[in-house]
């Protein structure tokens, strides 16, 4: 097949269906327009891009991938494709797809039809003007077209319908992408050699990203150890997409992915393509990828690592030679093009480290990292990270029963998914370590290791960083540092100053941890994966040589000392005057850009943000002189606490199964499919009302119909209701057989069948729920550390963290108004008028750690990994009725714990009245702490609850509140603390916390974080 061909058929797959197909559905009769003629004339319009593309329209390749790419709520899928008709629906809503109780009635917004004479070309007209400006190959057509096709729909202010009227739980920009996906295996079977080539589902999956991300001393090693998780992935996907175009890239989407959005724009400028074609790209990736956020221009590089660890593709049965594609070699072909490639780019990356260094001898820094990276060669050919890679072949007999769909094959999807799951989960049983590939005894035996700085007495010692490896660097104390002179590795004081910044007095660092460090120092050196294969790594390297603006990462305390610094700045006049002789009011003298927002925002109004704190204000030296200073001047003094904050989804693997789990969070585990009948009844009925729900209009009572006979065994009314649309009696009962079987099916595997329309709204859900977040840690003042798919690590200062989890959590399940360019609410992600689901039945758990700046750093994140991972599956929530697990934020300070439930009942979501309960508990603290910060109610409080803590707890509700009043009005000078009291709800009575070494009651969990929150303080 070639390559224009290939192309042409993935991009009529995201013209198929016109954006504004729900509009047509609902207003074709009167209009005498159908949606395949105005996706006609859609198409016919970017002929000038794609030649003859209207002429792939309607073809049976697109017909099939369309038909395989539907949700699972199109239940009928015979009666909806072959009789239009069928329980027409002229009412328009948008469902939630996890959900469909959550709709927004659409059908007042904006959806222009092009086909009419009158209608407003522009949208049309401006996606021709600027793909005819791109005069380059065919796959860059459809790599941008793929990126801006939904963008430009938005900009335009039009809204986004639902794919089908009738069920209409997902959006018609998912269900066009979902099917251009579904396209790389109807296209494998089609043509010549068809029943001999084989699809692929492949999976990789990143060992230890927790336990590499932790090894780190220093902020900036955090960070860029979760960027080279982010990165070398990436590199190995952009191999991909070059061959095959972006839809191959299931997990995570390519859709909202600001890794895309970047390499994309980097492509068109090395094509020279038109400056204004590329400003009006960008603009549209900046408002609607980034939400507003232009910081990764002003890098060079996407400030935020937001590549999983695991990804998830689908392939193709064949390869790729200059313009043609052929058979595949042999089965194993992507799982070693995909070890390869991983390899590949961290040689490229060393390379690239070797050439700066080289550069950059000059610094004594840079002079140690090359003379470093110069011995250490074999050492460095192993990559800090290992993947495991596997994958599933689906074969055209499973899918084709001679040139037809198989009257099954909406199942083959979901089958391979779960064998791919399957594969993994079998391989995860045996663990090899990186470190076991280095031959690191014949190094160390004979003393062959190199050794920089100074020399082991005992042969080699131990990387300070990982705690693992073998040190190549070994720096004197601070007493001695100076010796590094004498060495030859820093040429004076000032070059030794700038060392010490990076690299302490007594730190010791293995080969990887150094990189790390080097990487860290430079971090627009991983350009040379960003980009893939767009340019040479020297042609990289001398790029980023050439820049003048020097890139910072904050400390542990930086984030510690930011409302003193922000004080500093609000008085600043007054205060420099009596520090004329600091650093500390320095104008800036050169350009300094930030991964941390907060810094780039402040950096320029008069306190020089790049001072070390702990040199001046945490030094034993200058404290006392600090705190005289602040004092006079009405400036707190910093605490040397901050919060390290760690989020993760729950039972999303699960929910990615199809399994139901975070539907019922603790009623039902993970555990139970392993015989999921004796979980029948809260299974079938959860499923019974999702499969009702997902329905509008005529449709439902049929569903209803259906789902009741399959609990009597008779169908009797659903063959009656059917007749009526169905007249041939033997076209109605072939028809009723089959809706039967596959009822059936879903409730005895009790969950919910997967295809690529479920998954890739999931994907393209967790990428917007990525943008919320990132745009919520930068209000709250905080530093993202990772946010590849659902988790998060980032550092946050103790005042902000509540609000933080509060509006994090809620953003994620889709509710929280206005944030930047989108507006969250009712379970949906709006931008403009185009509507997106979020995910509200997902729960999401938080670990908060308050820690001090000089807690040694991998004991905190690897604390946090583990009180997040165990505490989320160990600890139950008792609320009077039923045991729930999950959706929980534990909060930890030296030896006190708390755990706060951010939802109480299961499904967490089941209307839009469930919003205001989500973090409502956080409220309450909020409401409790801003009384004590303002002085109304005594820090005392917090500390006299045991004494009517088990009067609470057993006594009845009303003379519980009255118990809490006196509580609150004894510790207080408040007169009244009614309107306090009412904010501890009647279930906070009753609720219990037990397990991971806790149990007690919800109010004394509400008093503890209390004490959590202002111990940092």
């Amino acid at each position: 097949m070639g390559i224009n061909e290939f192309i042409n058929y993935k991009v009529a797959a995201l013209l198929h269906d016109p954006p504004n197909k729900a509009r047509i559905l609902s207003e074709g009769k009167e209009l005498h327009i159908g949606h395949e003629r105005e996706a006609y004339k859609i198409a016919s319009s970017l002929r000038c891009a794609f030649p003859k593309i209207d002429t792939y329209l309607n073809s049976t390749n697109e017909n099939n991938a369309d038909n395989l790419a539907a949700s699972i709520d199109r239940y009928l899928g015979s009666i909806v494709y072959r009789d239009k008709s069928m329980f027409y629906e002229k009412n328009i809503y948008l469902k939630n797809i996890l959900q469909p109780k959550l709709n927004l009635n659409i059908g007042n917004l904006c959806f222009p039809i092009f086909s009419m004479r009158k209608c407003d070309q522009q949208f049309i007209n401006s996606l021709v003007k600027l793909l005819t400006k791109l005069d380059t190959n065919l796959i860059l057509l459809y790599q941008i077209f793929y990126l801006i096709y939904e963008l430009h729909w938005i900009d335009s202010m039009y809204s986004t319908g639902p794919a089908d009227t009738r069920n209409p739980t997902h959006n018609i920009f998912d269900h066009l992408y979902a099917t251009a996906a579904m396209m790389n295996w109807i296209l494998t079977f089609s043509g010549h050699g068809g029943s001999k080539r084989k699809g692929c589902l492949l999976g990789i999956d990143t060992v230890g990203v927790a336990d590499f991300i932790g090894k780190g001393r220093k902020t900036r090693d955090l960070w860029i150890s979760s960027y080279l998780v982010s990165a070398l992935l990436w590199y190995v996907i952009t191999a991909f997409m070059e061959e095959y175009g972006p839809d191959v890239v299931l997990f995570p989407s390519l859709r909202f992915n600001q890794f895309y959005a970047f390499y994309l724009l980097e492509k068109l400028r090395k094509e020279e393509i038109d400056n204004k074609v590329i400003d009006e790209v960008e603009q549209l990736v900046i408002n609607y990828i980034f939400n507003g956020d232009d910081l990764f221009k002003k890098l060079k590089i996407p400030p935020y690592p937001i590549i999983p660890g695991r990804v998830t593709l689908i392939l193709p049965g064949f390869k790729k030679e200059i313009d043609h594609y052929f058979p595949l070699p042999d089965d194993n072909y992507f799982i070693s093009k995909v070890k390869e490639r991983y390899d590949d780019g961290w040689k490229r990356l060393i390379h690239a480290l070797r050439i700066y260094s080289q550069e950059k001898r000059g610094d004594g820094f840079w002079n140690l990292v090359c003379n470093i990276l110069n011995s250490t060669e074999e050492l460095l050919l192993t990559p800090p990270l290992k993947i495991r890679v596997k994958q599933v072949s689906v074969e055209k007999s499973e899918i084709f029963k001679k040139s037809s769909l198989r009257p099954d094959a909406w199942k083959v999807y979901d089958t391979k998914y779960r064998q791919l799951v399957s594969e993994f989960k079998k391989d995860k049983l045996v663990k090899i370590a990186p470190e076991s590939h280095l031959k690191l005894f014949e190094l160390t035996k004979d003393g062959k290791l190199p050794q920089f700085g100074e020399k082991s007495k005992r042969g080699y010692e131990f990387c300070t960083s990982c705690g693992v490896l073998p040190a190549v660097v070994i720096m004197p104390k601070e007493e001695e540092f100076n010796k590094l002179i004498d060495l030859g590795i820093a040429k004076d004081e000032n070059d030794l100053k700038s060392l010490k910044k990076i690299i302490s007095p007594g730190e010791r660092l293995c080969a990887w941890c150094l990189v790390k460090r080097a990487l860290g120092a430079e971090p627009r050196l991983m350009k040379v994966l960003l980009l893939g294969d767009l340019y040479d790594v020297e042609e990289i390297v001398n790029n980023v040589t050439s820049e003048t603006v020097k890139i910072e990462i904050p400390s542990t305390s930086d984030i510690a000392s930011i409302r003193t610094f922000e004080e500093m700045i609000e008085k600043k006049d007054e205060l420099c005057e009596d520090l004329k002789d600091e650093k500390v009011c320095n104008t800036p003298n050169e350009s300094r850009l930030s991964m941390w927002q907060w810094f780039n925002e402040n950096y320029y109004k008069g306190i020089d943000l790049t001072i070390d704190s702990e040199e001046h204000w945490f030094s034993e030296e200058k404290r006392g002189y600090y705190f005289s200073l602040f004092r006079r001047h009405g400036i707190n003094f910093p605490s040397p606490y901050y919060a390290l904050v760690r989020a993760d989804s729950d039972y999303l693997g699960d929910l990615l199964e199809g399994k139901l789990t975070p539907y019922l969070a603790g009623i039902i585990d993970s555990g139970d499919y392993a015989n999921i009948s004796e979980k029948k009844k809260e299974v079938s009925e959860l499923l019974k009302e999702y499969l009702i729900n997902a329905g509008s209009g005529d449709i439902i009572c049929y569903i209803e119909k259906m789902i009741g006979g399959i609990f009597t065994g008779d169908y009797t009314n659903a063959g009656n209701y059917l007749h009526k649309q169905i007249k041939d009696p033997g076209k109605c009962y072939e028809q009723l057989k089959e809706s039967k079987k596959y009822f059936n099916e879903i409730f005895n595997e009790g969950r919910i069948i997967v295809t690529p329309a479920w998954h890739v709204s999931i994907s393209s859900a967790l990428n917007r729920g990525l943008i919320a977040e990132i745009t919520l840690i930068n209000k709250h003042k905080g530093f993202v550390i990772y946010a590849g798919g659902d988790d998060l690590l980032a550092m946050l200062p103790i005042s902000e963290v509540l609000d933080f989890i509060k509006e994090s959590r809620r953003a994620f399940t889709g509710y929280g108004g206005k944030l930047g360019n989108m507006c969250l609410e009712d379970g949906f992600a709006r931008f403009n008028n185009a509507c997106y689901p979020a995910l509200p039945i997902v729960g999401r758990s938080y670990s908060v750690i308050v820690s001090h700046y000089a807690d040694p750093l991998p004991t905190i994140v690897n604390d946090s990994y583990y009180l997040l991972e165990e505490g989320k599956e160990r600890i139950s929530i008792d609320n009077g009725k039923e045991s729930i697990k999950k959706d929980i934020v534990i909060f930890k300070y030296q030896g006190l714990q708390a755990v706060i439930p951010l939802s109480l009942v299961r499904p967490i979501v089941t209307s839009v009245s469930s919003f205001e309960d989500i973090a409502s508990i956080i409220d309450l603290i909020l409401a409790l702490k801003k009384k004590i910060d303002e002085g109304e109610i005594s820090t005392s409080l917090l500390y006299d609850y045991k004494n009517c803590k088990d009067l609470v707890t057993s006594s009845p509700l009303p003379v519980a509140k009255s118990l809490l009043e006196y509580w609150i009005k004894r510790n207080s000078s408040l007169k009244d603390a009614k309107e306090l009291v009412g904010l501890f709800k009647p279930e906070y009575f009753t609720t219990r916390i037990e397990g991971y070494q806790l149990k007690g009651d919800l109010i004394s969990n509400v008093v503890y974080t209390l004490r959590i929150i202002f111990g940092g303080e």
